[in-house]
């Protein structure tokens, strides 16, 4: 029966993607039981049951409550569908899904409930990547249908699916061979959900110059949405910039900025700051600096909004800007929900190492450089550029000759393949110095 207790514990950490270690993460995952309206769980229940209070054997109710918040009717159903039957039941009906010509409702409730019980969005990419090889265009359109497909249906700013899935289609799109890619992407961009919840969501920089950039040159801009053509125009600007190229001028009018979403108001006021900071007007960057901070109020969503600006003052090595940015906003960027997502902290922390250095204060650099988990960008995060800035810390910060020259060869590597001649040997030297 342990062992049961223990499966359970793993599938709702999987699920919300931390572990219950701390009474914090406990309150944590009390919040999120109460936004799913499983009201039966008490924080002391919570604690006891991950061994932070001495435990006992847990009622029934809580079990059942605990198999409710993964999508089961009771806690018994959790165990049944622990059962390997099921597991050949599922891999059975997963196929079976692949050689449909269209997907009915009863389909999408099958692939959410099972999306939410295992928490990976892996066999949804299957389906897609099927469909594309036999160029299934209907049953494309209806994976990319949110009216359809309630997965892809943003909630209060967060969609854990989405993300996942977005990610995974662009990996897909990167791999296969030339001819299949040249094949397919005009009718993949011809699907509307599929701009909706691939290209727009997942950003691939470290691809701007490849088929990612070759997607966005792809969409036709007379045939888009205001919102749209201002994304494409700074995206696009900001990929020339990092090719070496100096950054191109844009700007949107007023209306059109009050009606963007957060995180592309960001990016916007980024790009602002980015452009006058290489034209060497820093009054305008202040301006737009200034401007960023007056746009916010009570409905602006933070994390969304500060993102991508603040990776545009890195790149424009803007310093002093992220520096109040991080200190007036610290507690908005780490709150209860973002601290358990790896890529915040990690882009925190790369701040911090670059306070330091700056600061001459090579001890505290070096150690807070040293506790960065590496493979947590490498692998599953959707800013894999900042590997580029990881290297340029280290070669800073390390004193030992093989170690330097390591990260220095590890920064030319990723600069070549993205193609980003931006991050030279001049860009590498002088990286942390006062403008």
């Amino acid at each position: 029966m342990k062992v049961l207790y223990k499966k359970i514990k793993i599938d709702i950490e999987k699920k919300i993607g931390f572990k219950i270690s701390s009474t914090t993460e406990a309150r944590t995952l009390l919040n999120l039981l109460l936004e799913n309206e499983i009201f039966d769980l008490s924080l002391s229940t919570i604690r006891r049951f991950w061994g932070l209070l001495p435990d006992r054997k847990p009622h029934e109710k809580t079990l059942n409550a605990l198999a409710a918040f993964l999508g089961y009717k009771t806690y018994l159903d959790y165990v049944t569908s622990k059962n390997r039957f099921e597991q050949l039941f599922i891999d059975e009906k997963i196929q079976r899904l692949k050689h449909k010509d269209d997907l009915s409702n009863s389909d999408f409730k099958f692939i959410e409930s099972l999306y939410h019980k295992s928490g990976h969005a892996n066999f949804v990419v299957s389906l897609f990547e099927h469909a594309v090889m036999f160029n299934k265009w209907r049953y494309i359109e209806q994976l990319f249908d949110a009216s359809q497909h309630k997965l892809l249906v943003i909630k209060d700013h967060r969609n854990s699916f989405l993300m996942g899935f977005s990610y995974q289609v662009s990996i897909f799109l990167n791999s296969i061979p030339a001819l299949t890619f040249n094949k397919i992407i005009d009718s993949l961009l011809s699907v509307d959900g599929f701009k909706t919840h691939v290209v727009y969501i997942y950003i691939d920089i470290i691809n701007i110059n490849k088929r990612y950039g070759n997607i966005l040159e792809r969409i036709n801009s007379k045939t888009c949405k205001s919102e749209e053509k201002i994304f494409l125009n700074l995206i696009l600007s900001l990929g020339s910039f990092l090719s070496g190229r100096k950054p191109k001028f844009f700007k949107a009018t007023l209306r059109e900025i009050e009606t963007l979403p957060d995180i592309l108001k960001g990016r916007y006021y980024g790009y602002q700051i980015l452009y006058y900071t290489e034209c060497g007007n820093n009054e305008k960057a202040i301006y737009y600096f200034k401007k960023f901070k007056s746009d916010m109020n009570q409905d602006t969503y933070i994390i969304n909004y500060l993102h991508e600006f603040i990776n545009h003052l890195i790149f424009s090595k803007r310093f002093d800007m992220i520096d109040e940015i991080i200190t007036e906003f610290y507690d908005a960027i780490m709150d209860d929900y973002n601290i358990h997502s790896y890529l915040v902290i990690f882009i925190v922390n790369i701040n911090e190492v670059i306070f330091y250095l700056r600061n001459n204060n090579l001890k505290k650099a070096y150690r807070l450089f040293c506790n960065l988990d590496l493979e947590k960008i490498k692998y599953g995060s959707i800013c894999d550029y900042y590997l580029i800035f990881y290297h340029i810390l280290g070669y800073h910060i390390h004193g030992n000759f093989n170690i330097k020259n390591n990260h220095k060869s590890e920064y030319h590597k990723l600069s070549t393949n993205a193609k980003f001649q931006r991050f030279d040997d001049t860009y590498l030297e002088t990286f942390i110095l006062n403008k």
